[in-house]
This record gives C-alpha cells, structure tokens and sequence, in this order.
C-alpha cells in the first residue's frame, strides 16, 4: 500500500474526529457543568428556570400535550430503549457479517466495506478474518485484508498484495482497526445513545423528533427514527435503525457553515 494514501486515510479519519467533537454530549463532567451553568445564566434573558424546565420537558415529552391517547401511542413509537453503544471490534464481528458505510465532507469522501471471512489462528490465538475496501473520493479503492484478535489487535495484516511485518504491522494494523471502529466511536464521544435515552439530562442539548420511516439497507428492512439535535447553535441529523434485538446509528449530518459533514451505512448484512 502506497504511504502517502494511508496517510491521507488517517487524515481523514482524525478530520471527522474532529468535526464531531463539539456535537452533541459533552466530553467532561466539567463540560456537562458549564453548559448547565450557561442554560441558568441565559434563563434570565429569555425565561424564568420553572419556564425553561417546562420546555425541556415538552422536548422530551413530544405529543403528550396534544391529548392522552396520542401521546402514548407516540412514545410507543419512539421507542429507542434498544440503541446500543457499540464499543469494539468484536461488537461489530458480532452483530455484522457485513457493513458499508460511507463519510462525506466538504471536498472529500471516503467509503469503506467490511465484510467477515471467519474466525482463524494465527500463532495460536484465535482472530477475526476480514476483508475490507477503501475507496476515496469514488476512486478504485484499497483491498485490504486483516486478521484481528477479540482486543481489537492486529495480529496479520496484508494490503496491496503485501504482508506487513514488525513495526508497520502495529501501527497500520492499530489505525485501521481506529477506522473501522471511527463511525461507532463517534457516537460514543457524542453520548448519542445517553441523549436520545435520557435527554433531561442534557439541558443544553435541544432534541426534536423528525420522524419514522422504514427502509431497506442491503438485505436488512428496518424501521428508523430520525431527531435533529441542536448543540451550542450547531444542528445535526441523527437517524436510528432497529435491527430487532438492538438498534444503531444508521446514519447522521453534521450542518456547518463550510458546509455539510454525514456519516450512512449503505449496505448492511447481519450474522446468522
């Protein structure tokens, strides 16, 4: 594999880090304080606290105003007490035998399949075979293949035909893993799955039901619950599947004024 676009790869992936950072939750109890802190101290501008508490509860509550029986039927059909934080490499190997999903922002894209060949010894510890294609700004792509233990660790790897060794073994294979896991990290650094569960919690964070959809994403038919969520002035687009058993982020898109950043899985198989 050529340095220059593994860099470029890395680049990306840190960029899209970077571009989510700010959305969403806070990263800190001492972050989560502040924009407590700034919701009191705008109250006296806009509201008085007993008002701006009411409206978080309408936020939470959608529908329950309008009448008692549809507000129940509407929390029935939100029902996100499913969404799971996926937290490793296994996780995925888990629950997918394969993904595609792709990350857009202005003036670049990058689109990357995974798809599970099955469970291998290398050196007697049992991994994860897989085999993954990149493909940047809708180019020809990179095949890679890699070998990953259930810590998330590259124990074989092999990319344009050739089998890394040593030093560049650990740091290919390790930002690789970084990438595969990028979209799903995400949403963890965001705490999407606490905001969207317990949004009381996040005064600071405004969150409005968009709507509920079904859709097909390669084989899977699914519902999909779609919010936007504004944070510090900076609306984004989170949408949910229920895969059944659990749900995940399927997709999201960050609005900026340099102009959109998302993130969509497009083609999803499930392990039987």
């Amino acid at each position: 594999m050529k340095l220059p676009v593994f860099i470029r790869f890395i680049s990306i992936a840190m960029m899209f880090m970077w571009v989510l950072s700010g959305c969403g939750g806070s990263d800190s109890t001492n972050e989560k304080e502040n924009n407590d802190q700034a919701v009191e101290e705008s109250s006296g501008e806009e509201m008085d606290e007993e008002n701006s508490t009411e409206e978080v509860s309408e936020l939470t509550d959608t529908g329950t105003d309008t009448s008692e029986s549809e507000g129940t039927e509407t929390e029935a059909e939100w029902d996100v007490s499913k969404l799971k934080q996926i937290k490793g490499f296994t996780d995925i190997m888990d629950k997918f035998s394969l993904i595609s999903y792709s990350f857009d922002s202005p003036g670049s894209s990058l689109k990357i399949t995974m798809q599970r060949v099955g469970e291998e010894e290398v050196n007697g510890e049992l991994t994860n075979h897989i085999k993954v294609n990149m493909e940047e700004d809708g180019g020809s792509g990179e095949a890679i293949e890699l070998w990953v233990s259930s810590e998330g660790e590259t124990k074989r790897m092999v990319a344009g035909g050739e089998r890394m060794e040593g030093e560049m073994l650990q740091m290919a294979g390790q930002s690789y893993v970084m990438m595969l896991l990028m979209p799903f990290n995400m949403t963890d650094r965001t705490e999407v799955t606490n905001i969207l569960k317990n949004q009381t919690e996040y005064p600071g964070v405004k969150v409005s039901k968009l709507g509920k959809d079904q859709k097909t994403i390669g084989e899977v038919k699914m519902d999909t619950y779609t919010y936007e969520v504004t944070s510090e002035g900076e609306k984004s687009t989170w949408e949910v599947g229920d895969l059944g058993e659990y749900q995940v982020m399927t997709s999201w898109r960050v609005q900026q004024d340099q102009g959109d950043a998302s993130f969509q899985i497009s083609d999803l198989e499930l392990r039987r």
